[in-house]
Order: structure tokens, then C-alpha cells, then sequence
């Protein structure tokens, strides 16, 4: 637990090669509809999107390491298990609906959405107060 905690990069760069793995057994499309507008995202993209933003992720936690700049732990915690919690709600639920719960699914897509690009402020912060701190 603790190699986990000084190596959190490996968390997210492992987590590549699954999301691409996932991907290439189930390429469905993702559908969401807000209001008027539908937009329809194939998995294979999306995945390949949330890949590159992982290996970001990761490099940024790496280069904090070699710099030997000291992170906070809890937000470091807080990030991964809100992004890879969020990711995976958007993997697995689509799975456990049918077509008639559609609005239902909508708004957790929306909602997931939005919580997974707002805790990147908690990997920026935690960035920048790596970087001034002493």
C-alpha cells in the first residue's frame, strides 16, 4: 500500500493498457442526450482520449517525484478515486440498464461527467502546491 502512495503514476499508466482492453472486446457507441442536443461518442475514442489524459496524469505525477517535490497525499487519493471511480461508472453502467431507463442513464452520464472533470482541479492543485511549497 505504501509503493502505491510514493508510485501513484503507475496507478494511472497501468490503467492504459486496461481501458484499451476493454474497448477491444465491447466498441459500442455512448450515447447521451442533454436537452435538444445527442451526441454519440464510440468507446474506441472515448478510451483512446482517456488514455492519453492517464498517461498526462501519470507523467505529471512522475516528473513531481523526480523533481522530489512532496505531494499531498489526501489529494492525491481524492483524484484517483474520483477519476478511476468515475471512469468506471461510465464503463460498467451501461451494462446494467435497459432502453427504457434512458433518461435515468443520461443524467448519470452528465453527472459523472461533470465530477470527473472537476476533480482534475484537485491533480492541478495539488501540482501547484507541490511546486511553491518548500
Amino acid at each position: 500500500m505504501n509503493n502505491l502512495v510514493r508510485n501513484h503514476y503507475l496507478l494511472f499508466w497501468l490503467l492504459i493498457p486496461v481501458i484499451l482492453l476493454i474497448v477491444f472486446f465491447d466498441d459500442r457507441a455512448l450515447d447521451i442526450s442533454i436537452h435538444d442536443s445527442y451526441y454519440v461518442f464510440s468507446k474506441y475514442h472515448l478510451s483512446s482520449f482517456i488514455s492519453m489524459i492517464f498517461l498526462v496524469i501519470g507523467f505529471g505525477y512522475w516528473l513531481m517525484i523526480k523533481l522530489e517535490k512532496r505531494l499531498s497525499i489526501w489529494l492525491i487519493w481524492i483524484h484517483s478515486i474520483l477519476t478511476i471511480g468515475g471512469l468506471m461508472i461510465l464503463f460498467i453502467t451501461p451494462y446494467f440498464f435497459n432502453d427504457n431507463s434512458l433518461s435515468t442513464l443520461n443524467a448519470l452520464f452528465v453527472l459523472t461527467g461533470l465530477v470527473i472533470i472537476f476533480t482534475q482541479l484537485f491533480y492541478f492543485l495539488n501540482i501547484i502546491l507541490a511546486i511553491f511549497r518548500k
